[in-house]
């Protein structure tokens, strides 16, 4: 499971019941994520600056050339290889003065290696040690992390939905008096300059203001990589449910998947003859022809426990004559055959149109909570607007505005 700062931990216990509304936010445009950059425990950070940046608090100018960070007695200090001490404080930060394209800082300390960062980093120093914040524009934040977290291309719809759901961590930030609580960078993967692209900038462009409200006020949401085919609510609460997610596919390692053709011809022969088999328990079949439907009943996407297959086919008795018959296969029938892993305990169904079924057993117990990247993408992909995303991640949303 992800948090989005503190991974998105919830501010407050919420009551039973509960609502959202898509609405417009007040607030002036100028949005800010911060991104706690890790770095190992350590009392001393090195830096390479390439342009000209301003140190605050001391206002001093400082140019091309190599800095160290340094804390002490609850202080940090920041030093100049060419000019000295140029920042001393609580808290001290490097902010680019806009006077020279493609500034940036090297940390050589990241878990990530030399990288290169842009926009602002501050210098903090907690338990003798020195913490880093680098601050950015939301739209180059969420560049950053499609860059690093998903396959491109990614669907403006998708995009639209991380914005909104970023924006509603900001504002619960901005309402509860915080300061805006840092974003990990570990997971989503954040690193390196990645400054937003005319795509990415349209798209938080069309939500811009847009935030998703708790009970009136934004709130903190849980969001998730991948939920692995089943979204899990550990919470208790009903921002959340419990739910097969069929558009979630990136852990493939947990799926294993039947594909049913409507035309037998395009069956592998190990489902044909398991498929002939089990009807062949129900009536005097000579062949199966075609498979009209493919459903689910029983305990369903939930568990596989009691869970059966139905298949709805046209068949050719002994007598050549074509016949319809509505017949169930119990899961555990697809593990006897061996088709499928005997740990599967989920299952669902995705039609893939009209003419091929999916069968997906997983055999993980579901994981991550809220808005799933991959699930986003493939929605976002087969053609539900940000508003479906959300929806479904989010139960209750009342679309608004």
């Amino acid at each position: 499971m992800i948090l989005w700062g503190c991974f998105f931990a919830l501010l407050t216990v919420f009551p039973i019941f509960c609502s959202y509304t898509l609405a417009e936010d007040p607030i002036a445009p100028a949005e800010f994520v911060n991104v706690s950059v890790s770095v190992p425990p350590t009392a001393v950070l090195d830096l390479s600056v390439s342009g000209s940046f301003l140190c605050d608090p001391s206002g001093i100018s400082v140019e091309n050339g190599r800095l160290r960070v340094t804390c002490s007695g609850g202080a940090v200090f920041l030093e100049h290889s060419g000019i000295g001490l140029v920042g001393q404080g609580p808290f001290v930060s490097l902010c680019s003065s806009g006077t020279s394209s493609g500034s940036s800082i090297k940390l050589i300390n990241s878990v990530y290696g030399p990288t290169d960062y842009s926009g602002t980093l501050i210098f903090s120093v907690s338990g003798g040690k020195l913490f880093v914040t680098n601050r950015v524009p939301l739209s180059d934040y969420l560049e950053n992390i499609l860059q690093h977290n998903f396959q491109a291309p990614v669907p403006s719809e998708a995009v639209k939905a991380l914005a909104v759901v970023a924006r509603s961590a900001l504002q619960a930030d901005r309402a509860s008096g915080t300061g805006g609580t840092d974003f990990p960078d570990t997971d989503p993967v954040f690193y390196g300059t990645h400054t937003a692209s005319a795509a990415t900038l349209e798209a938080v462009r069309d939500v811009s203001g847009k935030t998703l409200l708790y009970q009136g006020s934004p709130v903190r949401l849980l969001f998730c990589r991948s939920n692995g085919g089943y979204s899990k609510n550990d919470t208790q609460q009903p921002l959340y449910a419990s739910r097969y997610d069929p558009f979630d596919f990136s852990a493939g390692k947990y799926n294993t998947s039947l594909k049913i053709n409507a035309e037998t011809g395009l069956l592998s022969k190990p489902v044909y003859a398991f498929l002939l088999s089990e009807l062949q328990k129900n009536v005097c079949a000579d062949s199966v022809e075609r498979i009209r439907s493919v459903s689910l009943s029983g305990g369903g996407s939930e568990s596989v426990r009691n869970t059966s297959v139905s298949f709805l086919c046209i068949y050719k008795d002994e007598d050549g004559v074509l016949k319809q018959a509505l017949f169930s296969v119990p899961v555990s029938q697809f593990v006897t055959a061996g088709l499928i892993s005997a740990n599967s305990n989920r299952c669902f169904i995705r039609n893939t149109g009209g003419a091929e079924w999916n069968l997906f057993f997983s055999v993980a117990s579901g994981y991550g909570t809220g808005l799933s990247f991959s699930g986003a993408q493939a929605r976002a992909a087969a053609g539900e607007s940000c508003e479906d995303i959300l929806s479904f991640y989010y139960p209750g949303a009342v679309l608004s505005g």
